[in-house]
């Protein structure tokens, strides 16, 4: 069974959260479901035949390898010249060296 972080169990997160008493016991309760959740997710992987590992590694890897630094910087430059609000207070921000 593939167990991944979802809308739904991040509604059942808080809805277990919410109906606690205290913010320790909430942040506990939260703690405790993704630690299982990561638990299933290392299980699974680990359990994962090799075929199948080396095919979801070569999709990743291919999907990282196009969407680098560049491609990033690319996208994101082309989203501020769209917004000319965004640019320009991007060029108002002080240097690092500044």
């Amino acid at each position: 069974m593939d167990r991944f972080v979802t809308r739904e169990n991040i509604k059942r997160y808080h809805k277990l959260a919410s109906e606690s008493t205290s913010a320790t016991e909430r942040s506990r309760i939260v703690k405790l479901l993704a630690e299982e959740e990561a638990a299933a997710a290392i299980g699974q992987a680990l359990s994962m035949p090799l075929a199948e590992r080396r095919e979801r590694h070569d999709s990743l890897f291919r999907v990282l390898s196009h969407n680098d630094i560049q491609h990033w910087a690319d996208r994101f430059l082309t989203a501020l010249e769209r917004e000319p609000r965004a640019l320009s207070r991007i060029e108002q921000m002080p240097s690092v060296g500044s």
